[in-house]
């Protein structure tokens, strides 16, 4: 049947004596050859098994399927699995609404749009695979037809919005909403206890949209252009009579315009093509029979094989439309397991349900094994070297002397010996002199094998017999002069043999060349200028040109320790690679300065060859592990023992090349381990994304998109992000970047968590990335935006009216406080009239001719004593007067020392004239603030308006208190009375405009400041408590400020 996204599975679940499936099949079309060592063999060491061990719910599994961001759904007898290569979570740790049905699924089928169809026992479900909300499908039925209408049997879907579900009792197609399109009620409550209720099998989706329902009396079919459900025959299939026949048929859509038809009741497997209308029959093998049952389904495995299941194991069978044939292989693959469901992946990789667990097809290693066999009764050979020439591979061993390999099988066609008398000597290097001879280099000289004649024999030159003969041979370089250079076992020697082979030069540590010093030079390497580097436990350079070794290199320059043992590599573009003990790669690009690898992974152990080949280094590394090193661009891979050789020691010396295959070779005692040469990164889809994001304290967010934003108050959040990696996911490293802050680095991380912490408000980049431990794969990185909302107040939205309110608000008070100026230059105005009447009061002029009359009265009385006192008192009042005239405030003892010197000079009037002045000891008189020249005319008033006309002693008393937080000056004099005076004549001007004078000064100072006074007048009549005035200045007590 068809899935809107073409991925396919299956489950079965289990019934005494009735089939019921419920299938997810695909339209897929697979990159997998026919030929693929998946196709041709099947075996359990090909696959990785998961249990509930590993984290799966259940190991029944009744279902598979994948969604469009790639997690693999495993549908279980105890709930519906997520995985992701890594880990499985149960759909009810992401959704708790699923609980209720989490235990009677059937299967779980990706419906396209990010829509996870789910069948269960209680019910449908539709999972939005995006956010995880779930929504279910339950159809109206009477509550006691619910345990068999709710039992979903298969679902399917027409593409556009509806959903057919096929239950025990009928077919029931919704819509997105959940409610009901059409229906089909086949069993109803009557038929409770009287039938076997089991109408619905599985449903099917043709090209055009329509749902095909397979059912125990046929079939029926949905038409999404009437949203009709009809029992008609109206599907272009043409072994309709099969389906009516049996309804334990099995359908499947291939693809888009294929639809196959299994019938083990009928012994018949039919595909049909749509568009052409070619159908291929093929009749089930009679050897089949056995194994296949009611509980047989077919699968698409490519787009030419299909899969079939059997009670045990599957089989497969392979069709073209273009030739017209299909056909059945009889080969079980798998016998095994017993197969629930199968699903290939959108990686075309083969997952297998069982009863025991779920089963991942692994990837294939990329180093294949091949054992090097002798003749029955030999010990296995240790090979140590390999070249290739023409169609074979020429191999020395440790004991088994000079092997010769067919190329494609690698099995031995021949075998040759080195000995030194009846032993057999280890052979190392080999070396092409030419077509037709193959040098050997043994630990007792150099042998010489014609392949011509097929005689191996030590080799001699003219000139000196016995050179080379007896030594261990280390190294074998042909120069691009064409000399062949030799070293061997002997301490500071080796051996220059020119381009005939008969000429041995013998070069040694000499009075010549005494910078010969490396000990023994187990390797040799060729520069740019053809000198020739011999390479131990130092690096001595012979100088073609002077003849004479003329360099010696004891320590690189930039070498951290001081241990000896040197490689040297020269790759095209001239740059230098030695290798060191323990101390990484050491770098001399031409043309530039050392410099040293960085990375521990790559520096290599000295106990195992190294090869460059066409500028690739081939060697293994300290941790062991095989590395694969680009020294044009430093791009580099790191084989382990899961890619497909076993990590004990290398035997043989370096690595070498099949320029024919492009294969890389090297050996492991009698395996022959290849892979293909240079190894590019592969380009992998792991590409890393966010799974969930928890605000800490608020709400968690499921992949969530590209553009993220969140409140200001959400700005501290645990982010978890995945690969989905199949293949290896336990070679994963993993970091990130958050663009926004400083620095903006990679951080790595160990788990693919991160937390990020009180971010501030603004726009952030965060970066993920994945990559492989060993560089088996390319890096792969996913970008989001984060946008962190500012608080309200600091948006623009807010702040722009904001400002324009401020700023209205602004002009308001400035406008106000420009009134309140001028209301306050109106009243200092106003204060400084009044002060300058107080003044004038003050300087009465009748006051100062009487004082000035009265000091003249004493001096022509001969009084000069009281006269120069007076005098003195007079300039002091009037000395007082003029300075409180410019001061705003005056201590409340200016005041009071003031007023005493005033009456003093008013006793100069009068004959009879007392006063006194109390102070209350609670008042600090030296620190109340007043206004200046208030109480003055006020006592003046009580003196010449109540006093004036009094006969006989004229008395005033002065006191000062503190009442509450208040001030209170009271004069009190003992005339007629204010009230009594105003009976019997009029008030003066002069009287009623002082009074009025303090009165409006004080409702000015009130305006301007907050000593809140107050002027009470009581006529002492009024109270019975004799004649005269009792007048009472209040002010709150405020500290002075002095100047």
């Amino acid at each position: 049947m068809l899935s809107p996204d073409g991925q396919i599975s299956s489950a079965i679940t289990h019934m005494p004596e009735m089939k019921i499936r419920f299938r997810h099949t695909a339209h897929l079309i697979a990159i997998l050859a026919l030929a693929s060592p998946v196709l041709g063999q099947s075996d359990l060491s090909d696959f990785t098994h998961y249990t509930t061990r590993d984290g799966l719910s259940n190991s029944h599994i009744r279902g598979i399927c994948q969604d469009s961001n790639g997690f693999v759904w495993i549908s279980t007898d105890y709930g519906l699995n997520r995985f992701d290569g890594t880990s499985f979570i149960n759909l009810t740790s992401i959704n708790e609404d699923f609980k209720s049905a989490d235990q009677g699924i059937n299967n779980a089928k990706y419906l396209g749009h990010g829509l996870l169809g789910i069948g269960t026992q209680y019910g449908a479900y539709i999972l939005h695979t995006n956010n995880y909300d779930l929504q279910p499908l339950r159809p109206e039925v009477d509550e006691n037809l619910k345990n068999w209408a709710y039992h979903i049997m298969d679902f399917g879907t027409d593409g556009q919005g509806h959903f057919g579900l096929s239950t025990k009792t009928g077919f029931y197609v919704m819509d997105g909403s959940g409610n009901i399109t059409d229906q089909l009620r086949f069993y109803t409550v009557a038929d409770i206890g009287k039938s076997w209720m089991l109408y619905g099998r599985d449903v099917m989706t043709l090209p055009d949209g329509r749902m095909v329902q397979v059912t125990s009396e046929g079939y029926n079919v949905f038409e999404p252009g009437t949203g009709k459900i009809t029992t008609a025959k109206p599907i272009p299939f043409p072994e309709q009579a099969i389906i009516d026949k049996d309804p334990e048929t099995d359908l499947l859509s291939v693809k888009a315009d294929i639809g196959a038809l299994l019938s083990v009741n009928e012994h018949i497997l039919v595909l049909h093509q749509y568009s052409s209308g070619i159908t291929l029959r093929c009749s089930l093998p009679a050897e089949l029979s056995g194994n296949l049952s009611w509980r047989s389904e077919i699968y698409t495995y490519n787009d030419s094989t299909l899969i079939i299941t059997g009670n045990k194991g599957f089989y497969r069978a392979y069709y073209d439309f273009t030739s017209q044939t299909i056909r059945i292989d009889t080969h079980l693959s798998m016998p095994e397991l017993a197969i629930t469901s199968m699903f290939i992946d959108q990686e075309s990789r083969m997952w297998i349900g069982t009863d025991q667990g779920l089963y991942k097809e692994n990837s294939q290693p990329i180093i294949t094994q091949h054992r090097v066999q002798l003749s029955p009764g030999m010990p296995p050979p240790v090979i140590r070297y390999l070249e290739h020439h023409g169609h074979y591979w020429y191999v020395s061993t440790q004991s088994s002397g000079l092997l010769i390999l067919d190329d494609q099988t690698y099995k031995v066609v021949d075998q040759k010996w080195c000995r030194k008398g009846e032993r057999v000597l280890p052979l190392g290097k080999l070396f092409f002199f030419n077509d037709d001879v193959l040098w050997i280099a043994s630990f007792s000289g150099l042998f010489s094998y014609t392949l011509s004649t097929g005689i191996v024999q030590p080799l001699t030159f003219d000139n000196c017999p016995d050179c080379t003969r007896d030594i261990d041979i280390q190294d074998i370089l042909p120069a691009t002069s064409g000399d062949i250079w030799v070293t061997g076992n002997e301490e500071n020697t080796a051996y220059r043999i020119d381009d005939s082979g008969m000429t041995i030069q013998r070069i040694e540590h000499d009075s010549l060349n005494h910078k010969f010093r490396v000990n023994i030079p187990f390797r040799m390497s060729e520069d740019a200028q053809g000198n020739i580097w011999f390479c131990g436990d130092a690096m001595a350079r012979y100088n073609v040109s002077l003849g004479k070794v003329d360099s010696l290199i004891e320590k690189l320059p930039l070498q951290r320790n001081a241990k000896k043992a040197f490689f040297i590599h020269r790759n095209s573009r001239n740059d230098l690679w030695f290798t060191t003990n323990n101390d990484n790669w050491h770098i001399l690009p031409a043309g530039g300065t050392f410099e040293v690898c960085q990375d521990d992974r790559l520096s290599p152990s000295i106990r195992v060859y190294q090869s460059l080949i066409d500028d690739i280094l081939y060697y293994i590394s300290e941790q062991g592990k095989l590395v694969i090193l680009n020294t044009t661009n430093r791009e580099y891979r790191i084989l382990t023992q899961a890619d497909g050789w076993e990590a004990e020691q290398i035997t043989s010396i370096g690595f070498f090349k099949n320029e024919a295959t492009h294969q890389i070779l090297f050996t492991t005692k009698d395996i022959l381990y290849s892979f293909d040469a240079g190894l590019p990164l592969l380009e992998r889809r792991n590409t890393p994304f966010i799974s969930t994001i928890h605000i800490i304290g608020q709400r968690t967010i499921d992949l969530p998109g590209d553009q993220l934003e969140f409140q200001h108050a959400e700005n501290t959040m645990q982010i978890r992000f995945i690969t989905l990696n199949f293949d290896d996911p336990d070679n994963q490293l993993f970091s990130y970047k958050l663009e926004g802050r400083n620095p903006t680095v990679w951080i790595p991380i160990e788990k693919p968590e991160v937390l990020l912490t009180r971010m501030p408000p603004g726009w952030y980049t965060l970066s993920l990335k994945v990559e492989s431990k060993n560089n088996y794969w390319a890096p792969s990185f996913r970008t989001y935006k984060i946008h962190i909302l500012a608080p309200f107040y600091a948006r623009w939205t807010f702040i722009i009216p904001a400002a324009i309110l401020a700023g209205l608000i602004i002009w308001l008070l400035v406008r106000r406080r420009l009134r309140e100026i001028r209301t306050l230059s109106n009243l200092d105005r106003m204060v400084v009239e009044y002060e300058l009447q107080a003044l004038h009061a003050q300087m009465n002029p009748h006051f100062v001719f009487n004082c000035l009359n009265s000091i003249k009265e004493m001096i022509l009385s001969g009084d000069n004593t009281h006269a120069n006192i007076y005098l003195n008192k007079f300039s002091y009042l009037l000395r007082s007067t003029l300075d409180q005239s410019k001061l705003q405030h005056v201590t409340l003892a200016q005041t009071i020392e003031y007023l005493g010197n005033y009456m003093e000079m008013e006793k100069l009037r009068f004959e009879q004239f007392r006063y006194t002045i109390e102070t209350s000891k609670q008042l600090h008189t030296e620190q109340i603030s007043m206004a200046p020249l208030l109480l003055q005319p006020i006592v003046e008033n009580a003196i010449w308006h109540g006093l004036a006309g009094q006969k006989g002693l004229k008395e005033i008393h002065l006191r000062f208190y503190a009442e509450d937080q208040d001030v209170v000056c009271e004069i009190e004099d003992y005339g007629m009375g204010i009230g009594q005076k105003s009976k019997v004549q009029p008030v003066k001007d002069h009287h009623s405009m002082a009074l009025s004078n303090i009165r409006k000064r004080i409702e000015l100072l009130n305006k301007k400041t907050d000593a809140e006074y107050s002027l009470e007048l009581t006529d002492k009549s009024d109270t019975g408590t004799g004649s005269g005035t009792i007048v009472r200045l209040r002010f709150k007590q405020r500290l002075h400020e002095f100047d």
